[in-house]
């Protein structure tokens, strides 16, 4: 399910949040980043616009959460801060695929990193949190954490075990996957980025181009993508 906050408590204007969801929906959805240099994701989700309204407007409303998914917490604003902090532990980056990683090891402690939005130390033990004044990667984390670890994404019906299965399958009837793939990480042929020109602008490497999801790639681009090898196979030799 959808993660939920606490909703402030001004229904007297909801426009800002109709205006920030229709602004993003106005960016260009025709080229898709894929290369995992770029943010974990173009459109925000609603859960972090109404987390970072409330934090602006009406930071009373929020609640301050120190564990997620059975987790102690402690919240970074980046990831320089937070591995001067936390030292010889295992860190795991932002992307889907990495979070897949992180769900399959299951560690008992780990960073993770997740760009833009700050940094999380996380452990089953309990930990002596850092205190001072509350910011809004404090309050922002929690949720996004709870929303990608979440079986709305992870589940057997889960949005990214969907993907895979659809996306492992196509690129494999192509012969155009050359290493292993996780979910959310295709390591194509370099013949394959031929795909940029419709808008899938992965990472070329040496050996691959790379397909590396964003935590927003839609059902559309999916299906787009099935389209385009359909009409133009382009089958690695």
């Amino acid at each position: 399910m959808t993660p939920r906050i606490k909703e402030p408590d001004l229904k007297s204007d909801l426009s800002w949040f109709s205006e920030e969801l229709l602004s993003q929906l106005k960016k260009n959805n025709l080229s898709y980043q894929l290369s995992g240099q770029g943010p974990l994701f173009e459109v925000l989700h609603p859960a972090l616009l109404k987390c970072r309204y409330s934090f602006e407007h009406s930071p009373q409303e929020l609640i301050f959460r120190s564990s997620s998914s059975g987790r102690h917490l402690q919240a970074y604003k980046n990831q320089h801060e937070a591995e001067e902090k936390i030292k010889g532990i295992k860190s795991y980056g932002g992307f889907p695929w990495q979070i897949s990683h992180f769900i399959q090891d299951n560690p008992s402690q780990a960073l993770i990193h997740f760009g833009e939005l700050g940094s999380l130390y996380l452990s089953r033990n309990p930990q002596q949190l850092t205190t001072g004044p509350t910011q809004l990667h404090h309050h922002i984390l929690p949720i996004w954490l709870d929303y990608a670890l979440s079986p709305e994404l992870w589940g057997p019906e889960g949005k990214w075990i969907r993907f895979h299965a659809r996306l492992h399958t196509l690129f494999e009837k192509y012969g155009l996957l050359i290493e292993q793939d996780f979910p959310g990480f295709y390591p194509l042929s370099k013949e394959a980025e031929w795909l940029s020109e419709h808008g899938f602008q992965g990472r070329l490497t040496q050996t691959t181009y790379d397909l590396i999801l964003t935590w927003d790639f839609p059902l559309s681009a999916l299906i787009k993508l099935e389209k385009v090898l359909a009409r133009e196979p382009r089958c690695s030799s």
